[in-house]
């Protein structure tokens, strides 16, 4: 019997994709699997739904909705309660995996006791690359995920050594918990995997990805990265991931934000033309610039101030943008 996996599926009113991802994981070939749901106090009553559909797999209500990494720890505490769960596996709900998914990471963990976490390639949109491997980019807080938007002509089929693994697609063994400790709480939505990649190479974890291992994900299940909230989040994001780890971060973390600042909102706007121009399928609509300029100079102010980085956060800065003038442009 090969060792059990804890597939960790976090859901926020989004009941059509994280049924259909767990009618796949059905098919799935791996013989030793248990599903836990997570439900992050949906307020469309999908939560009841899926766990009313499903009663084979473990339901957790966390009753309001924690963001991404406090919503997956309190399944991965669950899901630890069984001795002989051996790995934890999470997974993104609105994403369809092949059915033989699991063994290929699992294989990977198996080999190597220094492997902390295994990563697959991810598709979006037919055979473009999501996910393929990447670095993050310690100076300026970015990652760089390798062949973002490139088709997949098998150019990054060989497994490696990767600088971070995918939050949408991790498998880390119960042993790397149970020493390291579970996803950083600090973060609402994103980031979490970067802050947790550096921290498991930090004690010595290999990092792999496993490119035989596939999913399919398209992104933006439950909303969309352009919204003014969630640009805020990921400005707080970056702040929290760099004050935690730039090197002797109290003397270099305030020069870095002043930088920050500037860079992001002279440089950023260029930035996110080229990207638009670059992948065309990226159909979302940019807000306007002063929207982003908003967010950043509000994501530094709240991030100094201490405001934890909840739903609470994201929804008091969502109806301060909305009192914005109008008649800027993109």
């Amino acid at each position: 019997m090969p060792p059990r996996v804890a597939v960790i599926l976090l859901n926020w009113n989004n009941y059509p994709e994280s049924m259909k991802c767990l009618d796949t994981l059905a098919t799935c070939t791996y013989s030793n699997l248990r599903v836990v749901i997570v439900d992050n106090g949906s307020t469309d009553g999908s939560g009841e739904r899926l766990h009313h559909q499903y009663p084979q797999h473990t339901y957790v209500q966390t009753g309001s909705n924690l963001g991404f990494a406090r919503g997956c720890n309190a399944a991965i505490k669950v899901a630890l309660e069984e001795p002989d769960t051996m790995y934890v596996l999470l997974l993104n709900n609105d994403s369809v995996p092949r059915r033989d998914f699991i063994e290929p990471l699992v294989a990977t963990a198996e080999a190597d006791p220094r492997v902390g976490a295994v990563s697959g390639k991810v598709h979006m949109h037919g055979r473009r690359f999501w996910y393929a491997g990447g670095h993050i980019r310690r100076i300026s807080g970015g990652v760089y995920t390798r062949a973002f938007g490139q088709e997949d002509v098998g150019q990054f089929d060989t497994p490696e050594d990767t600088h971070f693994v995918t939050g949408g697609l991790m498998l880390i063994p119960r042993r790397v918990v149970e020493k390291v400790g579970l996803l950083p709480a600090q973060y609402f939505f994103g980031f979490e995997e970067y802050d947790y990649s550096i921290t498991l190479r930090q004690h010595g974890y290999r990092l792999r990805y496993e490119p035989r291992s596939v999913i399919y994900h398209d992104g933006d299940g439950s909303h969309s990265n352009w919204e003014p909230k969630y640009l805020y989040n990921s400005y707080r994001n970056k702040l929290i991931l760099q004050q935690n780890h730039l090197p002797l971060s109290a003397i270099t973390f305030p020069l870095w934000r002043r930088v920050f600042r500037w860079y992001t909102r002279l440089v950023g706007g260029r930035q996110r033309r080229r990207m638009l121009d670059r992948h065309q399928f990226i159909k979302s609509s940019l807000p306007p610039s002063r929207v982003f300029d908003y967010a950043i100079d509000e994501a530094i102010r709240d991030h100094l101030c201490g405001i934890e980085l909840d739903e609470a956060a994201l929804n008091a800065f969502d109806a301060r943008w909305r009192h914005l003038p109008t008649g800027d442009s993109a």
